[in-house]
């Protein structure tokens, strides 16, 4: 970072970026500067404030990634020049970033309390000042520009080409290391490759250029892309570890936790499919069942005294129990009547044009709706052949069409 610095910018206690810079300033910096940091996206006491800085930083995030600027106009109607993002953008924040679509495409790093007050950081400190850093950085672009790290057949290659065909060449391996390592199929890790390859990109010609310049094997051995405590193998950790986060962040995961949310907060309630006044549990031998109790308190039902069970909030589904033998618990969702109220209640996790269909089909794909056991139909498939995204079902001359989610599986989302 000191290679770029003109001042005294970049120090542990102060960064060149804040999220209340305008978008304008933002999207200036990031299409100039190689890296740039948002400081401080910290809850605010003004609500206005707040979800503006959060939407201005989440919409920031889209557009490196996609690597794409915001178009404008003139005065005069005329289209100005576009600033293409092509900053490696870090943003410090206390609370994390709900939305997937945003989640999916950053790289997610926890720092714990006195993380960063080790050994290792300072001596990274009292670096600064020392021209050591930015002597580096000056070397390195220096032996990537004369392709000193490449084999004479790939010299005759445009730089950009070279950088782009090695940049392919390591997403490549590195979703083949994380495959065989942690079991992820290509197709969903793909987008994280990219990240990782992205990160990952300068290390190879560093370490070529500590081979060439002599520097110790260890140093060297350190900056392998994929040996044991390797940089490469650290990096690769970090990232496995954000994906896994953002692999029950998606829509249909962040919809099933809103509705459990509305359980909890008694904000709606899992109706009985026989008896609408019943609590969906009902245990006939034994009026007192603490297990009953609590299931039927988890589905937004109250115990009020000399009354009994009574339902709290809007019915949002029915508690099914399957066929003889097959009776584990399930939840037949109303659609409509729970993504609505989902939406309403908890709209960071299902954000303000989110469509219902796009969550509950997510919903499938992620494995947390069932069809075909429990006494439960498979759903209808439509002309062009894909599923539809809810099953009819008939229980005592009612018709509910209806997304049906085990009870044991909401009972475990987090």
């Amino acid at each position: 970072m000191s290679f770029w610095d003109k001042g005294k910018n970049w120090t542990e206690d102060t960064l060149p970026g804040s999220a209340s810079d305008t978008k304008a300033a933002t999207e200036n910096a990031v299409s100039l500067a190689p890296i740039w940091v948002v400081d401080d996206l910290a809850p605010s006491s003004d609500p206005r404030k707040a979800e503006k800085e959060r939407e201005g930083i989440e919409a920031l995030l889209r557009a490196i990634h996609n690597n794409t600027g915001k178009r404008r106009s003139s005065g005069t109607g005329a289209q100005q020049d576009v600033r293409r993002p092509q900053a490696m953008l870090i943003a410090t924040a206390e609370n994390d970033i709900d939305i997937h679509s945003v989640v999916s495409r950053i790289i997610s790093v926890r720092m714990s309390q006195n993380s960063l007050n080790t050994a290792a950081m300072e001596k990274m400190r009292s670096l600064r000042g020392t021209g050591e850093a930015p002597t580096v950085t000056a070397a390195l672009i220096d032996f990537i520009a004369n392709k000193r790290h490449l084999d004479d057949a790939e010299k005759r290659a445009p730089v950009k080409q070279v950088i782009e065909d090695q940049f392919d060449m390591l997403t490549g391996d590195l979703k083949y290391v994380v495959k065989s390592q942690y079991g992820f199929a290509d197709s969903e890790f793909e987008r994280q490759a990219k990240l990782l390859a992205d990160l990952m990109l300068i290390v190879q010609p560093l370490r070529e250029m500590a081979i060439a310049y002599g520097v110790d094997q260890k140093y060297i051995d350190r900056l392998a892309i994929h040996a044991e405590g390797s940089l490469g193998e650290k990096v690769t950790s970090l990232v496995v570890e954000s994906f896994s986060e953002s692999r029950t962040g998606g829509p249909g995961h962040a919809l099933l936790r809103a509705v459990k949310r509305l359980l909890n907060t008694k904000s709606a309630h899992i109706a009985n499919a026989s008896d609408p006044q019943m609590p969906p549990m009902v245990v006939s031998d034994n009026s007192d069942d603490a297990e009953a109790k609590a299931i039927n308190s988890s589905l937004g039902w109250a115990f009020i005294e000399g009354q009994g069970a009574r339902p709290i909030g809007k019915e949002i589904g029915v508690l099914y129990r399957g066929p003889k033998g097959q009776d584990d618990a399930v939840l037949l969702l109303d659609p409509a009547t729970a993504f609505k109220l989902a939406q309403k209640e908890s709209p960071e996790l299902v954000p303000p044009g989110s469509g219902a269909r796009t969550a509950w089909q997510s919903m499938w794909d992620d494995g947390l709706a069932v069809e075909g056991i429990k006494g439960i139909p498979k759903r209808m498939t439509a002309d062009s052949g894909t599923k539809r995204w809810s099953v009819q079902i008939m229980i005592n001359g009612r018709r509910f069409s209806t997304v049906p989610v085990p009870l044991e599986t909401l009972n475990s989302t987090l």
